[in-house]
């Protein structure tokens, strides 16, 4: 008797040591562990469910964003397998900027938490659930980048609908996480948990804006959109605005200059508020924001109404403000009251010219959802948009200093309408087929640049104008031709099209094994193999750096080079030779026997490569 209870209680001890090995101990690779940790012990049928990823990634790696800048890299995804839990948003840290060869990539490195929210199906029963999470990630160091790679994370989720609220656990974990701003959004509607992966928000233009602020800094974009606010000024809306308010400021008699200043300080901050407002209710209806923004043909819309918009810059109609409201603003008033209500009033009657301005912002900060980042921007660019009136405020004797009002501020319109097609075509770039969207927008660069240098010539009665407007044009022409080069460069490294013959290795293309069984089984001299992927940075330096070198392409012409691509997992190329990151160069002889002692892992510069390439012919002349 005393036997079969010791048999029952070892096989107890078995049992609750696979839960919980499975259930509550890290999960760990070769580059990182993975822990989870649940907000609350027990739940109901009602409740959100929290669950956040504690990843240590291990020293000398890095793994990818989850939105790549490079769209070909591979995305870090959490996903659930479960018929009675499914997930609502992901929300992941932010990136860091890694820097390869002079190529920028978005990684993450250390220790990072990704938080989860999940709810259970409708008709789940009070139980103990177990729940698998799958981790997918790429890992890369500095020299190699390691094949795909998941991580099955299990937990176990208790609903019981009769127990009452559990005190929150976990606190200092939960800390880390804003649940209030989704990274990724899944559909609404899509089926409860199975395999739901790929349910990813379409990236859109503003999501490139967000990347682009964050590897530039904040504090440059700040600048340019201080420096957009003042060139508002010059708008055909407000222009005319600026001596009616100089006349308003000097009606404010017996007022010393530093009682102008501050008029003009309240005339800012009224004009401030306007625009800064629409930019906190942007943010506050963030989470609209990205739901609306999921669908190709909302981005097709957007790009509509900026070219509706640019046509009234061209001239074609005219968006005005009701005349009983502009009157109404127009009546004089005192004091820093007064002051601050015509900022007010200033700021409705400007919309109609700065509105294609302030609408692209409004998409951009509804994108991201912070309410401070809201703030930030549109507090910047009310700040340009009024730091003048508070200098006019101080000079407010100023006004015969100032330029008329003519045919120049039409040619600004024109600039303005140029500007907004450009956004449209940046709004499409989403929509468009994959490397088409850059080849275009950066190609209206250069037609918007040599159109305002050929054909237009409004304003070109005022000097200072044609000047500003020419180095406008040359810019947008340097800037369309250097990124257009830059694309159509990328491409071809990409798809490996030589744009001249000859300068780079010439390869034989295949994803195969049997077609490279084929070339070695026929093989009349060495063979040089290079395995690469799209999602491999180092491949891309490879080809970028390595081949294009005149002796590499010469000494190519002694090899059969065969380029193989395992973009996607091909699990027979991968055992056949021993394949276990990318980039890979394997040397063959001409019996199609690898000398292993020369194979290359990893970035490998030309001078290196050239050496065991040589190596090579000479073992072969022997």
């Amino acid at each position: 008797m005393r036997k079969f209870i010791f048999i029952k209680l070892t096989f107890l001890i078995f049992l609750l040591t696979f839960i919980f090995v499975n259930f509550t101990f890290p999960q760990e690779t070769k580059h990182l562990n993975v822990e989870i940790f649940l907000n609350e012990k027990s739940y109901t049928s009602q409740d959100t469910i929290f669950p956040i990823f504690k990843i240590s990634i291990k020293n000398g790696y890095h793994i990818n964003s989850y939105k790549p800048i490079d769209t070909s890299f591979i995305p870090t995804t959490i996903s659930i397998n479960s018929e009675d839990f499914k997930i609502h948003t992901l929300h992941f840290p932010n990136d860091k900027i890694f820097d390869f060869q002079g190529i920028s990539i978005n990684v993450y490195e250390g220790v990072i938490y990704i938080g989860t929210k999940i709810t259970p199906n409708k008709k789940i029963k009070n139980g103990t659930y177990p729940v698998k999470f799958t981790l997918n990630y790429q890992a890369c160091s500095d020299k190699i980048c390691d094949l795909p790679e998941k991580v099955d994370i299990l937990t176990e989720i208790i609903i019981d609908s009769t127990s009452g609220k559990d005190d929150i656990v976990n606190k200092e974990i939960f800390s880390k996480i804003d649940f209030s701003n989704p990274s990724v959004a899944f559909k609404s509607d899509s089926e409860v948990g199975i395999h739901q992966t790929e349910k990813l928000k379409t990236e859109t233009s503003e999501d490139e804006i967000s990347k682009k602020i964050e590897s530039e800094g904040i504090l440059l974009t700040l600048i340019f959109i201080f420096i957009g606010g003042l060139g508002l000024n010059l708008t055909p809306c407000i222009y005319p605005l600026i001596p009616i308010t100089i006349s308003y400021f000097g009606s404010q008699t017996g007022k010393s200059k530093s009682e102008s200043i501050i008029n003009g300080t309240f005339y800012a901050i009224g004009m401030a508020i306007t625009y800064t407002a629409l930019g906190l209710f942007a943010a506050l209806t963030g989470g609209l924001f990205a739901e609306f923004m999921q669908k190709p043909v909302v981005l097709v819309g957007i790009a509509i109404i900026f070219i509706l918009l640019s046509l009234s810059m061209f001239g074609l109609y005219e968006i005005r403000v009701p005349q009983k409201l502009a009157l109404t603003g127009s009546k004089t008033r005192k004091g820093f009251l007064g002051s601050f209500v015509m900022g007010l009033f200033v700021g409705v009657i400007a919309a109609p010219c700065i509105g294609p301005i302030i609408l692209s912002l409004l998409i951009h900060v509804g994108q991201v959802g912070k309410p401070l980042y809201g703030l930030l921007l549109f507090g910047t660019l009310s700040l340009g948009l009024g730091a003048p009136y508070i200098v006019l405020a101080a000079f407010s004797n100023a006004l015969s200093k100032l330029p008329r009002s003519g045919e120049w501020m039409i040619g600004v319109k024109v600039i303005f309408g140029l500007i907004l097609i450009g956004v449209a075509f940046y709004y499409l770039i989403p929509v468009l087929p994959k490397d088409i969207g850059n080849f275009i927008f950066y190609a209206y660069f250069i037609v918007a640049g040599v159109y305002l240098v050929l054909i237009d010539k409004k304003g070109e009665n005022s000097k200072v104008f044609t000047k500003i407007k020419y180095i406008f044009a040359i810019l947008a022409i340097i800037i369309g031709t250097y990124n257009l080069k830059a694309s159509i460069d990328e491409y071809n490294l990409k798809h490996n099209i030589s744009t001249t013959q000859g300068n780079t290795v010439q390869w034989i293309l295949t994803d195969n094994i049997q077609s490279i069984d084929n070339v070695i089984k026929n093989a009349d001299k060495p063979i040089m193999i290079d395995f690469y992927a799209d999602w491999c940075l180092e491949c891309k330096q490879l080809d970028k750096e390595t081949y294009r070198n005149p002796e590499i392409i010469e000494l190519s012409k002694s090899f059969i080079n065969i380029k193989v691509d395992l973009t996607k997992t091909n699990q027979a190329i991968q055992d056949r030779f021993n394949i276990k990151g990318l980039p890979v160069v394997a040397f063959l002889d001409r019996n199609g026997n690898e000398i292993k002692s020369l194979r290359v892992t990893g970035f490998e510069p030309p001078e290196d490569l050239k050496v065991k390439m040589e190596k090579v012919l000479k073992n072969d002349n022997k």
